[in-house]
């Protein structure tokens, strides 16, 4: 009994410098899980039904400018906001994006962005969708996911991050997937997944038709901050999972890595609880 209450000892000094270690490795990883989230948490815990005073043609295309008939696929962007930011619009102009061979690069833009824009992304031979209605909250990042509604074979990048997708959807990237066979592509949102959003809107890509999908869309409140994510995750990712999808980089999870720290840091408890002598 003695040495059961010797070996339970004081923790030492090394040791306790290697508990606080993970002990904050174990809360980094959960505030990375839980940013931004806590700001949409009615989104992520549960769907909500858009209701009547929802304007209707949110996800309809109202004109077609500079369309590629022969195209094989679509690097897809949405571009809406009054007025639109610099972020988004300045990468968009200035940018270089990966465009594999027979494929066109898509702006689904709003109808208020006016004509001068829409002659500036035609100069540089994108095609520009023209939705009908103005995004609603920030329901057009959705925009990007419309060309599975007709089973073209697309990815979905953010307008401003075009200078580091490029690291993201490379030649490479394109080859591996093409080679794989699979209908999905996935990027990752980091060096490791977030398990709350598996999919990131401008991180994937898609050979799946979804004809109803714009049915889908209209079930979601996606007025505020990550309702796009939540629109993936409910309803792309479960048909990702059902028909194959290709995941590119590390697979580690949050989770995983949350998981790992908080049983070390348990087990170091057990092992050198502090007692009185």
């Amino acid at each position: 009994m003695k040495d059961a209450v010797e070996f339970r000892r004081s923790v030492p000094g090394g040791v306790k410098i290697y508990l606080l270690i993970l002990v904050a490795l174990a809360l980094l990883c959960l505030f990375y899980l839980l940013r931004g989230k806590l700001r949409n948490a009615s989104n992520f815990l549960y769907v909500k039904k858009a209701g009547p005073h929802f304007p209707a043609g949110l996800y309809k295309v109202r004109e077609k400018i500079n369309y590629h008939a022969a195209t094989e696929g679509v690097v897809s962007v949405s571009l809406f906001g009054s007025p639109l930011e610099e972020k988004y619009l300045g990468p968009l102009l200035k940018n270089e994006p990966f465009i594999p061979p027979n494929w066109s690069f898509r702006v689904y833009l709003c109808p208020t962005a006016g004509e001068e824009l829409v002659r500036r992304l035609v100069e540089r031979d994108f095609e520009v969708y023209v939705v009908e209605e103005p995004s609603y909250g920030l329901s057009g990042a959705l925009w990007r996911f419309l060309p599975m509604a007709d089973g073209e074979q697309f990815v979905s990048l953010d307008a401003d991050e075009l200078g580091i997708s490029d690291k993201l959807f490379s030649p490479e990237v394109y080859r591996q997937w093409k080679e794989s066979g699979k209908p999905f592509v996935i990027f990752p949102n980091s060096w490791f997944r977030n398990p709350v959003s598996p999919i990131i809107g401008g991180k994937f890509g898609s050979k799946i038709k979804h004809p109803s999908l714009v049915r889908s869309m209209e079930k979601y409140d996606n007025r505020r901050y990550g309702g796009d994510e939540v629109f993936l995750r409910e309803e792309i990712f479960p048909l990702a999972q059902r028909e194959g999808y290709l995941e590119i980089g590390n697979r580690l999870t949050v989770g995983a890595l949350l998981t790992a720290a908080s049983v070390a840091a348990i087990l170091v408890l057990i092992n050198y609880t502090p007692t009185n002598k």
